[in-house]
């Protein structure tokens, strides 16, 4: 069995993708595409990037109607920014995120409420 694919395979692959889905108009395959991308340049510490890329995945989960996806689009794109040192839009994104998952009654609401009390100012 072969070993899962690096951060640095990914983004050609999923860029290749992307193209296909773009001329196709299939925009569910290019909401996980963008999304798949952000998170391979998060793992290359290429955050603005990422952050551009959880920006496009977002918008597209939002038409698409995908509350869920908003969500993880959302906590994506506060971990870029706390990433680059931006606390204030890092909250205000895991904030959106929470409110989304909270009205879903999912569960990852509580592990996003624990991180955003722990990263709070003292």
């Amino acid at each position: 069995m072969s070993a899962p694919w690096t951060d640095a395979e990914v983004v050609p692959e999923r860029t290749t993708a992307l193209d296909l889905f773009e001329r196709t108009g299939n925009r569910t395959g290019q909401a996980y595409c963008w999304d798949s991308l952000a998170h391979a340049y998060r793992g290359l510490d290429r955050h603005a990037e990422a952050i551009g890329c959880f920006q496009r995945a977002l918008g597209l989960f939002r038409a698409l109607g995908d509350h869920y996806n908003q969500a993880t689009a959302l906590t994506g794109l506060g971990d870029g920014h706390a990433a680059r040192g931006d606390r204030a839009e890092a909250r205000a994104c895991h904030r959106q995120a929470l409110d989304i998952l909270r009205e879903l009654g999912h569960p990852e609401a509580d592990d996003l409420q624990r991180r955003l009390t722990q990263a709070a100012p003292a």
